[in-house]
C-alpha cells in the first residue's frame, strides 16, 4: 500500500511537470506574438510620425536625414544652368523666393540665369548671381537614391545630352552642305549661257587675221 501511494505521488508529480512545460511553451508563444505585435505597432507609429513630420516640413528634407536629399526631384529644374526636370542629385531651394532651385553644381556659385541675362545686357557678363542674403534649404527627393546611383544617372544624362547635341550639329551640317550644293548648282546654271556665249566670241588677235563667225553655230542643211 505504501509503495502504491509513493508510485501514485510520483506519477502525479510527473504529470504536473508535463503540464507546466506545455503551459510554459504556450506562454512563450503568446509573449512572442505580443512582442511582434508591439514591434509592428511601434514601426507603424514611427512611419506615421515620419510622414506627419514630412508633411509639416513641406518640400524640405528633414533635419539630420541627409539621405532624403539625394535622388530624383520630379518637376524641379535648375534656375542656374537649366538642368531638368527632373533634377537629379541634390536640389537646393531658396527659402526667400517663391520658386527658385539650384543643382549641386550651380549652388556653390549661386548661379542665376535670369540675373545673368540682365547683367549681360548691362555690359557686365558673369556678374549675375542670386542674392547672398537669401537662405537655401535642401529639398526632399521624390525618389531617394544612393550616391553611386546618382553619379551613374548623371553620367547617363550627360551622355544622352551629348548624343543629342551631336545629332543636331550633324543635321545642321548636312543641311548646310545641301544648301551650299544648291547654291553652287544655281550659280553654275546661271553661268552656263554666259559661258557658252563667251566660248563663241573671237579673240581680238584672231579677229584681226581670220574672219570669225559670231553667235551660236548654224546647222547646215543640204540644198
Amino acid at each position: 500500500e505504501l509503495k502504491a501511494k509513493v508510485a501514485q505521488k510520483a506519477s502525479g508529480s510527473h504529470n504536473t511537470k508535463r503540464e507546466t512545460k506545455a503551459q510554459a511553451k504556450a506562454r512563450a508563444e503568446k509573449e512572442a506574438q505580443d512582442r511582434a505585435a508591439k514591434n509592428a505597432k511601434a514601426q507603424a507609429d514611427a512611419r506615421a510620425a515620419q510622414a506627419k513630420a514630412a508633411a509639416a516640413a513641406g518640400p524640405w528634407a528633414l533635419e539630420g536625414e541627409e539621405a532624403q536629399e539625394l535622388g530624383i526631384h520630379l518637376g524641379i529644374s535648375c534656375d542656374g544652368c537649366g538642368q531638368g526636370p527632373p533634377l537629379i542629385g541634390r536640389a537646393m531651394k531658396c527659402r526667400d523666393c517663391r520658386d527658385f532651385d539650384l543643382c549641386d553644381d550651380c549652388f556653390p556659385l549661386r548661379l542665376d540665369a535670369a540675373r545673368e541675362k540682365i547683367a549681360a545686357a548691362a555690359g557686365m557678363p558673369g556678374k549675375g548671381r542670386h542674392p547672398a542674403a537669401h537662405h537655401f534649404g535642401a529639398r526632399r527627393a521624390a525618389s531617394v537614391m544612393t550616391t553611386e546611383a546618382v553619379a551613374a544617372e548623371k553620367f547617363a544624362a550627360r551622355q544622352a545630352a551629348a548624343a543629342a547635341k551631336d545629332k543636331v550639329v550633324e543635321a545642321n551640317s548636312t543641311s548646310s552642305v545641301v544648301t551650299q550644293a544648291g547654291i553652287e548648282a544655281n550659280e553654275s546654271k546661271a553661268a552656263g549661257p554666259e559661258s557658252t556665249r563667251m566660248a563663241w566670241r573671237p579673240s581680238p588677235r584672231n579677229a584681226e587675221f581670220l574672219p570669225m563667225a559670231h553667235g551660236p553655230p548654224t546647222v547646215l542643211r543640204p540644198a
